[in-house]
């Protein structure tokens, strides 16, 4: 079980350090009974929010970290610091690929029909990567009788993300995210 505190703990640390002109409202929902996960939603590469992240590995002391970006060498650190094995929660590279073109993705170039196309697809594609988010966490979730934390992008853990049709009434979780809309 998450014990609030840490979760207070980590509210405080965000609070402590970012600056109070460009802070935006971080919320945190209970979802279920008995919190086994935190899913921590995250502004990529924010070195403030790495800072209490940390904190929070240390605090929580999973055996797993759960991330959507397995190249991000601050998790691997993190792991091998904390005695936590890091495993991707997203979709595989080849995977997304695979992903866009059975959505019909045809453009791979960089220029603006390209970014035009894949905003007009990306909301299909995030679905798709929130339900395998939400399927790895509860694959995770049965190995371990430590608590877990899965750290994603802010937008997959906000309340209308696939992650939590895909969670329910298997896993009892809080999801803290940065109020981005």
């Amino acid at each position: 079980m998450i014990e609030p505190k840490v979760i207070e703990e980590y509210f405080q640390c965000i609070k402590n350090l970012v600056n109070n002109k460009e802070k935006k409202a971080y919320q945190s929902k209970p979802y279920g009974d008995k919190h086994t996960v935190i899913i921590l939603g995250e502004k990529h590469g924010d070195s403030i929010e790495e800072y209490c992240q940390e904190k929070l590995v240390k605090d929580l002391g999973p055996k797993y970290l759960l991330v959507e970006n397995i190249t991000n060498d601050v998790f691997k650190m993190w792991g091998e610091k904390y005695g936590c094995k890091v495993v991707l929660c997203d979709l595989e590279s080849h995977e997304k690929e695979n992903k866009r073109r059975e959505l019909g993705f045809k453009n791979f170039g960089f220029n603006e029909s390209v970014s035009a196309e894949y905003e007009s697809l990306k909301p299909q594609l995030n679905d798709a990567r929130e339900i395998k988010m939400g399927e790895v966490i509860i694959d995770y979730s049965r190995e371990s009788s430590k608590p877990l934390l899965a750290i994603i992008g802010h937008t997959h853990a906000m309340e209308k993300s696939k992650i939590h049709s895909t969670l329910k009434e298997k896993v009892g979780y809080i999801t803290i995210w940065q109020d981005q809309e």
